[in-house]
Parts: structure tokens; C-alpha cells; sequence
């Protein structure tokens, strides 16, 4: 791989004059993009690099075929399920195009490569990328980041957005935002800037408008609600990193989530829509999570209302909430888990079995506290959030253990879900005095997780439950001498 990277390295000869959007595929090139556009001073800020002045190596220059068909697969089976983006047929087609080198390829179409791509090295494990391409992962996530971000650069993406484009920075955004959690959590405020930008884009797209309304292809319709779901997903993550309210709470938009079908169901061809299947499909995780995010975008204009509430005085918010989170849990309910269980043998069937289960109550626990002085709740109700906490970690850890589940875990950990839970815990934890069974079983699964997901060694949004866990430690030490 080492020697690949070095063959493909920028050469220092000026540009080409040529105006060629496209990445050469042809064996008899030099598998390098040239291109005579200068993009604005701003779009280099953004990326946080002078990309125009560097040519674009082709994905398939620095992969051999069977390197980018592996890298594939691991999308397929690591990234697609928890983020179809894309449509796979398509990615799939596309890949085999690049390998064959037989056509030149459009400049988006190479920006969709790189992001998928990456997206794979991320969710892989350590000893499998050295395996796979014989590099180390930060080696070779740095290498793809890079390489996508000169994509969209000298896509001119900024100037010239189009759908496939979208469909690549979101996808980017998204896997990166997960691999700094896992790493340095330095990408936080870089991702959360970028999904600003991304909103004013897709609303000239008009992607915050349902494509059936404007006329749309069913493919066309089915990808724009895609990208724009993946991207208020990304916003409230990033948002919640920074402390923000998300971007999309104050975007009219008409967008339907996607249909609950298959993706070999549906083809640029697509005439109509097929009909809504029954049962686990490629698309059931992520209307579970848009149907999540629309509660919690209701709870947060609940909560607008709300700001002028006296802890000290009965509030109709928390009323408000109930109501909320008992239709989201009868919603799940009809949605998911009375036909999932027919499917629990598939892993992300059980995962999103777990998660439906889970959620409502979570959601309760996170909000409402966090809305109110603690102090001011009744004993019983805290006691309840304490056991629900309490569940919602043993949940996870259930997950985390699973063994055909693991495929997920660069996704599914150190979520900001997580965090809270295991935060309320701990702080719990350091005012409850007697050793009941429930502070017992907590305190176990705090160390336990604390260990298993590696707090510490995390950084940034993490600092609160590692200085929680050290406090804690000193305290049961003491008790215990």
C-alpha cells in the first residue's frame, strides 16, 4: 500500500490547461485528475487546505481491484445497513466500473468512491486494515479524508452542488464525526461548522422539499429524503457536541422520511415506487432513528415554550413529555417491534429491537432531568430514572457483546446517548449513600463500560464522566479500608 501511495504522489509539474471534470480511469494516463478551476479562497478555508493546486488521484490509482472490491464489501456489511446513504446497486455498479478502468469518471462519481471508501477503512478494526491494506488505520483514514475533501473541492461543490455530491459530504461528515469520538474528538466543531453549509446547500437543491411534490423520479425522490434524514441526523449530533440547538429545529421542511423498501427494489429506471414491504428492510434503522429525531424536535419546541417554568412549581412540560414519548413508544410498537420479531435472527433486527425497547424511556430520562433542578423531583421519580439509566447501559453492553453486532460498534459507541446515561449514573452515584442492589449493579456496569468503551482515553465531551469515575473510585476506596 505504502508503495501505491508514493506512486500516486501530487506531482510538482503546473496543471494541465485542459478543463476536465473527471477522474481518468484509462491504464495509459497517469490515474491523476487535472483540473483548471480556481475555487473561491473560502471553499479552501472550509476543507482547510489549498486543494485546488493538487491533482486528484483516481480511487481505483491507488487500489488494486481486489483491495476496492474488499473495501466494498466491508461497506456493504459495516456502513450501508446503519447509514444507507447511497444506493448500493449503484455504489456496486460504480465500483466495477473504477476497477475495469475502461471510462473516464465524473468528478462527484469519484468524491462518492472516496467517501465509501473511507466510510469502510473507519468501521474496520485496526488489525484489519493492516491486514487488508497493509497500512495503519490512521495512515490510511487520513490518506481517504484527504482525498475526499480534494473531491468536493475541485468538484467546485460549494459553487455547483448536486445530489451525488451531497450524498458524499454527508457521508464523510457523519464517519468522520464518529472516528474523532473514537480518537482525538477534535472534529467536532470542523463537522458541526460543515453541517451548517451543507443545510444551505441541500435547501438549494431543495432538498428540504418531498421530491414526489416537485415532480421527482421515485429513485430521485427516495435519495434526496435520504441525504436530507442522514443529514438532520448529523445535525443533531454535531450540535449536541457543541452544545447548540440543531440547525434543522428552525427549517420548514416537507421531506417524508424514506419508504420502507429494499435497495434491490429500487433503480434510477424506477418508473414507480414499489409497494411498502413488511419486515426488517434496508431502510427499518433508519426510520427508527428519523422517527426518534422528529420526537425529540417536538420535545425541543416543548421545551421553547417551557423556558419560563419555576422548578418550584408544577410545569406542564413534563406532562407534555409523557404524552410525547408514550406515542413515540405506541409508534415503535406498531412500527417495528410487532414485525421484527419475526426477524430477531438478522443482527440489526435485534439491535433495533433493543434500541425500540430502550429509546422512549432513555429519551424521558435525558429530558426531563436535564430540564429541571433534580433536587426539586420526587425521590420515586429519580429512583425510576436511576433504574432506567441503569437499563439503558446494560442494553448497551448487550449490544456491544453481540457477537454478529460488533460490525457496528464504531457507530454504535461513545454515542452522546451514551454519554448521558452514563453520566447521570455516575453523578448518581456520588449522592446515593446506601449499598442497596441497585447502587451495587450500577457501580459494576459503570466500571465495566468505563473499561470496555475506553472513556479513558477519550477527550473533550468525556471529561465529565472521567473525572466523575475518579472521584468515585477514591470515595469506595476510602469506604473500603
Amino acid at each position: 500500500m505504502q508503495a501505491r501511495l508514493q506512486a500516486a504522489a501530487i506531482p510538482q509539474s503546473p496543471l494541465s490547461g485542459k478543463n476536465n471534470d473527471s477522474c481518468s480511469a484509462l491504464p495509459s494516463t497517469s490515474g491523476t485528475l487535472r483540473e483548471n478551476r480556481s475555487p473561491t479562497p473560502f471553499q479552501g478555508y472550509l476543507t482547510k487546505q489549498r486543494l485546488a493546486e493538487e491533482p486528484l488521484p483516481c480511487p481505483h490509482a491507488t487500489l488494486t481491484p481486489t483491495q476496492a472490491m474488499t473495501l466494498f464489501g466491508v461497506y456493504l456489511e459495516n456502513v450501508a445497513p446503519i447509514l444507507p446513504i447511497l444506493h448500493t446497486p449503484s455504489v456496486h455498479d460504480l465500483v466495477l466500473r473504477a476497477c475495469a478502468a475502461t471510462e473516464v469518471l465524473p468528478l462527484e462519481s469519484a468524491a462518492v468512491l472516496w467517501a465509501v471508501y473511507l466510510a469502510a477503512a473507519i468501521s474496520m478494526t485496526p488489525p484489519q486494515v493492516r491486514a487488508e491494506l497493509g497500512e495503519t488505520q490512521e495512515a490510511i483514514v487520513d490518506w481517504y479524508q484527504h482525498m475526499v475533501e480534494r473531491a468536493l473541492y475541485q468538484a467546485d461543490f460549494l459553487s455547483r452542488p448536486s445530489l451525488p455530491l451531497m450524498q458524499a459530504a454527508i457521508l464523510y461528515l457523519t464517519c468522520l464525526l464518529k472516528w474523532r469520538e473514537a480518537t482525538t474528538n477534535d472534529a467536532a466543531s470542523y463537522v458541526w461548522m460543515m453541517t451548517t453549509v451543507l443545510f444551505r446547500l441541500a435547501q438549494s437543491l431543495a432538498l428540504h422539499q418531498d421530491g414526489e411534490s416537485r415532480g421527482l423520479s421515485p429513485y430521485d425522490t427516495e435519495m434526496g429524503r435520504r441525504a436530507w434524514w442522514h443529514l438532520c441526523l448529523l445535525d443533531l449530533h454535531a450540535s449536541d457536541h457543541q452544545g447548540t440547538e440543531p440547525e434543522c429545529l428552525n427549517i420548514p421542511f416537507t421531506t417524508q422520511v424514506p419508504s420502507q423498501i429494499n435497495d434491490k427494489c429500487l433503480s434510477p429506471a424506477s418508473a414507480q415506487l414499489v409497494t411498502r414491504e413488511m419486515g426488517f428492510t434496508d431502510m427499518s434503522f433508519l426510520r427508527m432513528r428519523c422517527d426518534i429525531l422528529r420526537t425529540v424536535y417536538r420535545q425541543k419546541h416543548i421545551a421553547k415554550r417551557g423556558r419560563g417554568c419555576s422548578p418550584d412549581q408544577p410545569c406542564e412540560c413534563a406532562a407534555q413529555y409523557k404524552v410525547l414519548l408514550s406515542g413515540l413508544q405506541s409508534q415503535l410498537r406498531q412500527e417495528y417491534l410487532s414485525h421484527y420479531h419475526c426477524d430477531s435472527t438478522l443482527p440489526l433486527s435485534r439491535i433495533c429491537i433493543e434500541a425500540a425497547t430502550m429509546i422512549p424511556n432513555l429519551a424521558l430520562l435525558i429530558r426531563y432531568p436535564m430540564r429541571r433542578h433534580t433536587d426539586h423531583l420526587p425521590p420515586a421519580t429519580l429512583d425510576r430514572f436511576f433504574e432506567i439509566a441503569v437499563e439503558s447501559i446494560e442494553h448497551s453492553r448487550m449490544v456491544d457483546t453481540y457477537d454478529q453486532g460488533g460490525k457496528w460498534a464504531w457507530f454504535l459507541r461513545r454515542s452522546s446517548t451514551r454519554r448521558y446515561t452514563l453520566t447521570f449514573v455516575l453523578l448518581e452515584l456520588c449522592v446515593r449513600s446506601s449499598a442497596s442492589p441497585l447502587v451495587c449493579r450500577a457501580w459494576f456496569l459503570a466500571q465495566a463500560v468505563y473499561q470496555e468503551w475506553e472513556i479513558e482515553k477519550s477527550t473533550g465531551n468525556w471529561r465529565v464522566p472521567i473525572s466523575l469515575m475518579q472521584y468515585l473510585r477514591t470515595k469506595y476506596e476510602a469506604q473500603h479500608k
